[in-house]
């Protein structure tokens, strides 16, 4: 990474006023009960740096470490074993493009936006996957009737569609650049 990436824009703690001066690292740790802490003793954030890095190298997340990640988030590993998908969609998920992904000085990824000046230690779409798994569980354990269920299914069904359509949006809106040693952002 270049030096702009390493302390970027909104670094917590750099010298740069933000609407978010400071997010709470407290929140990007995994801990024993519930959401818990990776056997290593990594902290949400340290692990996502690892995954980013494993992930420029071609390897995929996974093992106690993505089990941690998907507690994290919220996913019940053991009566859920076959949503972890999400988990990993998660680590793998691309920045909203007024988002960009930062390293500070300690090798912990942050999030920055440009547009409101607001930095993160967690993922802008982290919201989403918690919210899919929990929409995911809801309807499988529903106990409603089978016409409601289809009438249910058929409304998250539409919202899908709708979000691709969003999705498909905002990637137009990327575009991919080379500087003059050839390097693509």
């Amino acid at each position: 990474r270049d030096a702009s990436q390493r302390s970027g824009p909104g670094a917590p703690g750099g010298g740069e006023m933000r609407s978010n001066p400071n997010p709470n690292p407290q929140n990007s740790e995994m801990r024993s009960s519930g959401p818990a802490r990776a056997q290593a003793g990594l902290s949400v954030n340290d692990f996502i740096s690892k995954t980013k890095s494993q992930q420029r190298q071609g390897v995929k997340p996974s093992g106690p470490e993505l089990i941690a990640y998907a507690r994290y988030l919220g996913i019940d590993p053991v009566a859920d074993h076959d949503l972890l998908w999400i988990a990993v969609e998660a680590l793998e998920a691309p920045l909203p493009s007024d988002w960009t992904e930062h390293f500070d000085s300690n090798d912990r990824v942050f999030y920055y936006n440009a547009s409101t000046r607001v930095s993160s230690w967690t993922h802008p779409l982290e919201i989403v996957y918690r919210d899919t798994y929990k929409v995911i569980v809801a309807f499988r354990n529903s106990n409603m009737p089978p016409a409601e269920r289809h009438e249910k299914l058929s409304e998250l069904q539409h919202e899908v569609t709708q979000m691709e359509k969003d999705v498909h949006k905002e990637i137009s809106q990327w575009s991919e650049h080379s500087d003059e040693q050839g390097n693509r952002f």
